[in-house]
């Protein structure tokens, strides 16, 4: 690589980097507070409190502490921006022997957001069957939950553990979610995937669920460049309802096989490569099957710093393009433009939310 454009991408890099980190510090802050109780009313001490700001690329831990004697939390974040692909907080509170309560849809628009009291639950049954078509039982099939909502990032809820399995006779039952509103999904090999919004009760044997698979949709085909070479390490997403799935990546002859669609999938995908713009699209595959991408521009950064503090701090980050405005395209100038932020102070990285750990 040409050691002028090295410094140019390691630029952008630190840039972004830098300046997620002076926002994060800089930014109002946005604080949330409440109280987290038994289903008796006792106040439960020591109880993890996560507060987690949802975004497109991936959630980020802003901040996590623990309940005092009296139940009390406080955590605090900052207002966020829909320029920087931001979305609303989520908070998450855990303990031993209960299931894992979510608020999810926090809006970072005031100073402080006092969510009132958080109930801590036993975890509630639930089983059911998983069939096909035609009624016949599906073994193997993989079960995936999250409390609340689940509207957060794909890439974050991708994270979530197989929850079980379902035996020969298509049956399965687990034991980790709290009452009320969830998301559950079924994940089989050659069926579409599947997914329910369920309201959970926590009276004994309210929740059985017949889940019936469709046969799957398959999404192939090969990436090349604009010379007909295979790039391998591509990575392609079709966009539908299940959280779980992680995207496709093309293997060293360019190829791709994207699972589990259904047969009434509305095309909407992409693919992105590093050093190469990124393709979108909400059609079909042509006969040729093959997605060409075109190399990325190059850009030019003009950074200005104040000169203090160790590193010197960026004060204002100028990207440009000399030719048409691709470099806002995700990978199309380096990994580290897209995910330099997820380690920045004040935001970490959130990893697999394990729900139901610990629980008997």
């Amino acid at each position: 690589m040409n050691p002028a454009i090295c410094v140019v991408l390691l630029s952008v890099a630190f840039g972004q980097e830098q300046a997620a980190s002076d926002r994060a510090a800089s930014a109002p802050l946005f604080g949330v507070r409440g109280t987290v109780l038994d289903v008796d009313a006792k106040p439960h001490a020591g109880a993890q409190v996560r507060l987690i700001l949802e975004r497109e690329r991936g959630a980020c831990l802003a901040d996590e502490t623990r309940t005092d004697d009296h139940g009390r939390f406080s955590t605090k974040g900052w207002i966020t921006s829909e320029l920087e692909e931001e979305g609303p907080w989520r908070l998450e509170v855990r303990a031993a022997n209960r299931a894992t309560s979510v608020l999810d849809h926090l809006i970072g628009g005031s100073r402080f957001y006092d969510v009132g009291t958080i109930f801590l639950f036993e975890p509630v049954d639930v089983s059911g069957v998983v069939l096909d078509e035609i009624g016949r039982p599906v073994a193997g099939a993989k079960i995936y939950s999250a409390p609340g909502e689940a509207t957060w990032s794909r890439h974050d809820a991708s994270r979530q553990p197989v929850v079980c399995e379902s035996d020969a006779s298509g049956r399965f039952r687990f034991r980790s979610l709290p009452p009320g509103q969830t998301k559950l999904g079924v994940e089989a090999l050659g069926f579409a995937d599947y997914t329910v919004q369920a309201d959970l009760s926590s009276a004994p044997g309210a929740n059985i669920l017949e889940m019936r698979l469709e046969n799957e949709r398959l999404l192939t085909g090969v990436v090349v460049d604009s010379r007909g070479i295979p790039i391998p390490g591509a990575v392609v997403e079709a966009q539908a309802s299940p959280f779980w799935r992680r995207a496709s990546e093309t293997d060293a002859e360019g190829r791709f096989e994207v699972r589990g669609l259904s047969a009434y999938w509305l095309p909407s995908w992409r693919v992105r490569a590093l050093g190469f713009g990124s393709f979108e699209s909400h059609e079909f595959l042509p006969a040729s099957r093959q997605v060409v991408l075109q190399s990325s521009r190059r850009i030019g950064i003009l950074a200005l710093r104040d000169g203090a503090g160790d590193p010197p701090a960026i004060r204002r980050l100028t990207l440009s393009d000399s030719m048409h405005p691709y470099w806002t395209s995700p990978g199309s100038v380096d990994t580290g433009f897209s995910n330099a932020v997820s380690g920045h102070r004040g935001c970490r990285s959130v990893k697999g939310m394990g729900y139901g750990e610990g629980l008997s």
